[in-house]
Formats: structure tokens, C-alpha cells, sequence
């Protein structure tokens, strides 16, 4: 009688071991169902958002392309930095962020 209550206790402890191994497996299915589902919704909310500003950059006529060729952002920026060599040379140096050039 006490071995057949042992048996049945082993039995019940590799059935909850089993019952706790399902378990387990259903958890990690449903977060790695639930991480693609988001994975896809951020995937089509960013190529909502690429295709938006490049639908609104296309329209605005507000906006002006750049010149690469005559690279005028780069002869300003030449600019700026020779002015400031220069007031430092002439021992005018604005240490202000309000400058503006």
C-alpha cells in the first residue's frame, strides 16, 4: 500500500513537471507571437512615417534645393571661420552666443 502511494506521488510530480514544461512553452510562444506582431506594426508605422515626409518634401515650395556643385553652405561656413580667425587675430573676440553671422 505505502509503495503503490509513492508510485502515484512520482507520477504525480512528473505530471505537474510535464504540465509546468508546457507551460513554460506556451509562455514563450506567446511573446515571441506577441514581439513579431509589434515588430510588424513598428516596421509599417516607420514606412508610414518615410513615405509621409517624403510626400510632404516633395510638395513644399517653400523648400530650395542645395547647390552642391558651387557648395555655397561650405564657402559660408569657410566664411564664418575666417571672419572669427580674423577678429581673433585683430583681438576682437566675441565670446557671446548671440552672435550671429
Amino acid at each position: 500500500m505505502q509503495q503503490n502511494s509513492i508510485e502515484m506521488l512520482k507520477s504525480d510530480r512528473e505530471s505537474l513537471l510535464l504540465l509546468l514544461l508546457l507551460l513554460v512553452v506556451v509562455v514563450v510562444v506567446v511573446v515571441v507571437v506577441s514581439l513579431l506582431s509589434l515588430l510588424r506594426c513598428v516596421r509599417g508605422c516607420v514606412k508610414r512615417a518615410i513615405t509621409k515626409s517624403f510626400s510632404l518634401v516633395s510638395k513644399m515650395e517653400c523648400l530650395q534645393e542645395l547647390d552642391l556643385r558651387r557648395n555655397l553652405i561650405g564657402d559660408l561656413g569657410a566664411v564664418i571661420v575666417l571672419d572669427a580667425l580674423q577678429q581673433r587675430k585683430e583681438g576682437i573676440i566675441a565670446y557671446s552666443a548671440d552672435v550671429v553671422y
